[in-house]
């Protein structure tokens, strides 16, 4: 579950300012909607915030199997809506299944159809994975939410919200998160999105000692850590370094300053070391 409230977040970036001016608008139609955007970054969600009341039933394309046939489930009529994951998924068959039960509702009465995909419908569809014909029946709307990567100015506001949800969830009110924190947040590249954030922040908050969430309070359990697991063992000193500083360089997607935050080193220092490299033709 995902506790991201867009309309209650003072969020600057132009993705956000605009899907939050629209969202009143799409809550109060019938359109449908299709939300594309990496894994972990809230496309369920939103779904479902923008279904408000209405009675809908939730079908994992993922899980459908070979013969299944959509009449089985658009033949209740009193279906206010529908939302598909993982759209992006459908077969040939599926495809065909689905578009000629949307074109039979829309003779007598129409059905909202919400989904959601990993990768762009419009993408897809243009390169012949998708029927067209289709894609324009579930994308009157369409909504692409960004990667957390492309949202690190917000990290604040989205981690002040969230550790004040789950203070709430977990009886801690009135916690608060320290500036070291948030700047710890800020220097990874969140690989698994809103999700990722949620389940670090919750843990920070459960972990939590005093009214406080520090930076040492916040353990990220992610790429981050698995890189730096491996066994060095056979490895001199200035290796082992070597390929700490390369492996963190990869992880923030060659990010200096977040990796030199990282390694706890400054910038300049992370400049030489990449410069003795590349002069020893390491790099």
């Amino acid at each position: 579950m995902s506790f991201i409230e867009l309309e209650n977040l003072n969020l600057n970036n132009e993705k956000s300012i605009r899907l939050k001016a629209m969202i009143p608008a799409i809550r109060a139609s019938r359109a449908n909607v299709c939300i594309s955007g990496p894994i972990g970054c809230g496309k369920s969600y939103l779904a479902k915030y923008l279904l408000g009341a209405s009675s809908f039933e939730m079908v994992d394309v993922e899980q459908l199997s070979e013969n299944f046939d959509f009449r089985t489930i658009f033949a209740d009529e009193t279906r206010e809506a529908f939302l598909f994951e993982n759209i992006e998924n459908l077969s040939r068959a599926h495809q065909r299944s689905m578009f000629e039960c949307i074109e039979a509702r829309a003779e007598d009465s129409r059905v909202r159809i919400l989904s959601t995909s990993k990768v762009s419908l419009k993408g897809l569809a243009l390169r012949g994975g998708f029927r067209e014909d289709l894609y324009y029946r579930l994308t009157v709307l369409n909504i692409e939410l960004p990667a957390l990567k492309e949202q690190l100015s917000e990290i604040g506001v989205l981690a002040k919200h969230l550790v004040t949800s789950f203070g709430y969830i977990h009886k801690k009110n009135n916690l608060a998160l320290t500036a070291d924190a948030i700047e710890k947040l800020s220097c990874w590249n969140w690989p698994g999105n809103i999700r990722e954030l949620e389940n670090v922040l919750e843990r920070s908050v459960i972990l939590s000692k005093g009214d406080q969430v520090t930076a040492a309070e916040i353990a990220i359990e992610s790429i981050e850590e698995k890189a730096y697991a491996e066994n060095f063992s056979g490895l001199t000193l200035s290796e082992v370094e070597q390929r700490l500083i390369l492996q963190t360089l990869q992880i923030t997607e060659q990010n200096r300053t977040r990796a030199a935050e990282i390694l706890g080193i400054s910038i300049r220092t992370l400049r030489n070391k990449l410069n003795e490299y590349r002069q020893a033709g390491l790099v």
